[in-house]
């Protein structure tokens, strides 16, 4: 059976259920892959040890047929095309990381694994990813209560931060004289920095010299949008006021349903074994800043660098399209008169 494992390298804990896939990612991480990448691998090989234990197999000693079977396994619960191939794709990194890379020798072939035809499971079907339009993102600010959620949602559609990152921004990280905000990309574990417009300075400045200082604890930390209850908001109560606003703005839509593994279930801390993907969400702005520059006409190269993609492989795949103003034309884009009092 898999030795059940936790090995901490440079500051880096990974649990996979198993010595050799544990020591597998921390000897691909910074190499071949990155942080972020070896914590999500993490997860899929845990999966994949779980399925051997359950069949009493060890890593090494498992064949073909038996990653097939773990698929299928996958399949039968529901799991998307796109989540079989990163299985996948992991597992087979694994099996070649062995063969190339160790004294050990696995039974399988990790070549063997390019027969395994993805596409012939039967899986539901993509959920995809919509953008909002300028109507929806008007409608979805007018239902935000206070002028903190409305800023914060403001700053998500013209910048477009993920949820971590949004949530994260400090004082320090606004430079009014510059007109910049610097940003954290928690995926990339690096830093950028875009310029913000004149209207939203002016918010910026009037909510943390007027509003900011009324909320209780702000004081005792420097996040620019603080919860009531201390420190910044956690994802689930930004994500709550996102889809609630969007919810009575009457914009909200399901984009399907997806089960959850027993991992995933801990992680949101619900007992459903559905979840339910909606169109409303904080990443949703995300996807509408790059569509919205998209549909300005702005090169792949130009989006990529404003969304901090590493590559513009990554910003062609959730945005499908010379100029080179995309900062100046976005703020155009998405201004409209705001109301400064917090009803």
């Amino acid at each position: 059976m898999s030795e059940k494992n936790s090995e901490i390298k440079d500051g880096l804990e990974l649990k996979t259920g198993s010595k050799l896939a544990t020591e597998y990612l921390h000897s691909e991480c910074g190499a071949t892959i990155s942080r972020n990448t070896a914590k999500t691998y993490q997860s899929y090989l845990r999966g994949y040890i779980e399925h051997l234990d359950e069949i009493s197999v060890e890593v090494l000693s498992a064949k073909s047929q038996n990653v097939r079977s773990y698929l299928k396994k996958r399949a039968r619960h529901g799991r998307r095309e796109g989540t079989l191939r990163l299985d996948l794709t992991v597992i087979k990194g694994l099996y070649k990381w062995i063969r190339l890379e160790t004294e050990k020798e696995a039974l399988i072939d990790y070549l063997s694994l390019e027969n395994i035809d993805i596409g012939r499971f039967r899986t539901p079907p993509t959920i995809e990813r919509e953008p909002l339009n300028k109507d929806e993102l008007e409608a979805l600010y007018d239902e935000l209560d206070t002028f903190r959620d409305r800023l914060m949602v403001t700053v998500g559609a013209e910048l477009g931060p993920r949820n971590i990152d949004l949530r994260k921004i400090r004082v320090g990280d606004v430079d009014f004289e510059g007109r910049t905000i610097s940003l954290s990309d928690s995926k990339a574990r690096d830093r950028y920095s875009l310029p913000i417009s004149d209207t939203l300075a002016v918010e910026l400045k009037h909510w943390l010299t007027v509003y900011r200082p009324t909320y209780p604890f702000s004081e005792d930390h420097d996040y620019v949008f603080p919860s009531n209850q201390g420190g910044h908001l956690s994802d689930s109560r930004l994500l709550a006021i996102v889809k609630e606003a969007a919810r009575n703005a009457g914009i909200q839509e399901s984009l399907g349903e997806s089960w959850m593994s027993e991992r995933q279930k801990d992680a949101l801390g619900t007992d459903a074994d559905i979840r339910e993907w909606k169109k409303v969400t904080v990443h949703a702005l995300r996807h509408t800043f790059g569509h919205l520059m998209e549909e300005a006409g702005l090169s792949p190269e130009a989006r990529r660098d404003a969304l901090n993609h590493k590559s513009t492989e990554t910003t062609e795949k959730y945005y499908s399209s010379n100029a080179t103003e995309y900062k100046e034309l976005i703020r155009e884009l998405l201004h409209k008169e705001r109301d400064n009092d917090d009803n």
